[in-house]
């Protein structure tokens, strides 16, 4: 009997490890969980669902929003002070993000309430290792990106303005009572960049609080300083994918600098929020593991050796289809090389199945939180956030 346990819990084992690659594989698409909500949303929102809104951007009330960060500038002139590209438009332009445009010299972000992505997702996929995990969340994108990232898994969407993407017609009050319904712990704001629909991002959130639904934000931390510490008034955790180690190479991968970026970690950790990283290990292009090690001291120093590095394995895609597969020795030497500049949590991603993507006890070793891929298998960290083995804090939110 004790045999055939042990056969039937490795088979389960197996099986999701198998699954997990295939998901892996395919590229993990945001479009496979739109069926899922379909008929909810169509219970739920006050408007018939609407897969096609192109004919909604007539209506300012709805699929558009006067832009918060902005001044009017002479001539029907603006400029744009959401992130640190300031852009300046004539009447009629739209900003690098695709999505804001100057109407007759008043500003309107037409990614609002018109989401391309809305499915439930399991929240470890943000990724979020230490925040509410096994608990399952309420995945929003909107089309645009202010970033040009060569290797972007979502460029179908990211690289398009709203009108050009099949669309959901979501309005903000209605968002928490949606994941509400759908069981879920909370919304995460995903896929594409949520910098460019920051004002759907803040309203969803502020609507949220009534309800006890935490909200966070994956984001590649493009940001003005001030719009960020106001999203920080009413967002509770922020996963930053990093996209390289220097300036550079920065520049090359994504089109703008990376001092922006670092400036935001700092403030988001002097906002008090839960923060995680992500870092996308691309053969030949971002891979040189001492500096990957210089990464996580800097890491270690200016934000806290107790903050989770995930290195995820790249796939390719879009422009970088021509490179291989991260190789998994070239993750493990990265891992290594961030553990030994002082970090404790350091993750792999995209291997499901490998022991990196365990949590362990930075005391005593422990094995505390098993996962393949986004599935969690088994958690050992106590309600208080500690080892039960040598009591040793473990940074998150656990409950």
């Amino acid at each position: 009997m004790t045999e055939l346990t042990h056969n039937t819990e490795m088979s389960r084992r197996e099986f999701l490890v198998k699954l997990a690659k295939l998901i892996v594989i395919l590229g993990a698409s945001p479009l496979v969980g739109e069926l899922l909500i379909q008929d909810a949303l169509a219970r739920k929102s006050r408007r018939p669902l609407n897969l096609n809104t192109r004919s909604s951007f007539i209506d300012p009330s709805f699929n558009r929003i006067e832009v918060w960060h902005y001044t009017k500038l002479s001539g029907r002139r603006i400029q744009c002070f959401i992130c640190p590209l300031n852009c300046i438009l004539e009447d009629g332009e739209t900003c690098f993000c695709r999505t804001r445009t100057n109407y007759g010299g008043t500003l309107y972000n037409e990614a609002y309430q018109n989401p391309c992505i809305l499915q439930v997702d399991p929240i470890e996929k943000g990724p979020f290792y230490h925040y509410h995990p096994a608990t399952k969340t309420l995945s929003l994108g909107l089309a645009g990106c202010n970033l040009r990232c060569i290797f972007c898994q979502n460029w179908q969407i990211s690289q398009k303005k709203p009108a050009e993407t099949r669309n959901f017609s979501v309005p903000v009050e209605d968002t928490p009572s949606l994941a509400s319904t759908r069981d879920c712990r909370s919304i995460t704001f995903t896929y594409t960049e949520p910098v460019v629909y920051s004002e759907y991002v803040y309203k969803v959130a502020e609507a949220a609080v009534s309800f006890n639904i935490p909200c966070q934000v994956a984001t590649s931390g493009f940001i003005n300083e001030r719009p960020l510490r106001e999203w920080c008034r009413v967002i509770n955790a922020f996963v930053v994918s990093i996209k390289a180690c220097n300036d550079s190479a920065y520049k090359r991968i994504c089109g703008q600098p990376m001092s922006p970026i670092l400036d935001t970690l700092k403030v988001i950790r002097s906002e008090n929020k839960w923060l995680e990283l992500v870092y996308v290990v691309i053969p030949t292009i971002n891979d040189n593991i001492k500096e990957i090690g210089g990464l996580a001291k800097w890491i270690s120093s200016e934000l806290g050796s107790e903050v989770p590095l995930h290195l995820a394995r790249f796939f390719p895609a879009y422009k970088l289809r021509n490179l291989p597969r991260t190789p998994v020795k070239q993750l493990e030497d990265a891992r290594k090389a961030a553990q030994d500049a002082g970090l404790k949590f350091v993750y792999l991603d995209n291997v499901p199945g490998h022991p990196g993507g365990n949590t362990y006890c930075p005391g005593c070793g422990d094995l505390l939180v098993e996962r393949v891929g986004f599935k969690t298998l088994r958690m050992k960290v106590d309600s208080t956030g500690r080892c039960p083995k040598c009591q040793t804090p473990i940074p998150g939110l656990w409950s």
